[in-house]
């Protein structure tokens, strides 16, 4: 809706709840059949008149040139944008009627083109940069992974030399308690065994 410059579709607001945008369809259903849209065929004035395109324009420079009074000498939607399809007379500016004329003659298509050319190297470009994404991510966590079992490998070694060097330790004082305790009980022994001869 925003990108119609005629600000034609509109939103019918007959039902609050679910309002539709319409605009007018020329009456398709009628034109199937061979008939005129119905705005024209109940036109009893013929301002409204429908054709083909070149027709049309023969028929309002006609008009122009036999009532030079009463129309501006401009065929709104001639050129405007390019040409439209639809093709107005006016008896006062078309500014004053709500026409925008500010819209150039440029074709609405020839506008969007640039923008429409890289639609399909962005469409195929982004699988690929998804892709790199999604590698760097794989990567950048199985470099994760390795650093972290690198670092558990590590600290697992560390423990274990840690365990062992105290283990050492501990049976180093056992083994030195141990001969302490041997030599004081064979210090007793003599002891005694000299008490016994003795007595």
């Amino acid at each position: 809706m925003m990108a119609c410059p005629f600000e034609v579709p509109t939103y019918e607001y007959d039902d609050p709840y679910t309002p539709e945008v319409v605009k007018c369809t020329l009456c398709a259903p009628r034109l199937e059949k061979g008939l005129l849209p119905g705005c024209v065929e109940s036109c009893p004035t013929e301002s409204l008149i429908f054709g083909k395109r070149v027709d049309l324009l023969k028929i309002a420079r006609a008009r122009i040139e036999k009532y030079p009074e009463r129309y501006v000498d401009h065929i709104y939607g001639e050129h405007e944008m390019g040409g439209t399809s639809w093709l107005y007379l006016s008896g006062v500016p078309f500014k004053e009627l709500g026409l925008r004329e500010d819209l150039g003659n440029t074709p609405a298509p020839k506008l969007t083109s640039g923008a429409l050319h890289v639609i399909p190297m962005v469409v195929s470009l982004w699988p690929v940069f998804l892709a790199g994404m999604y590698g760097m991510a794989k990567r950048k966590d199985k470099v994760a992974e390795e650093e972290k079992a690198k670092a558990v490998a590590i600290a697992v070694k560390n423990t274990e030399d840690k365990a062992s060097e105290t283990l050492s330790l501990a049976m180093e004082k056992a083994n030195k308690e141990k001969e302490n305790i041997l030599k004081r009980v064979e210090r007793a022994k003599a002891k005694a065994s000299k008490n016994g001869e003795e007595a």
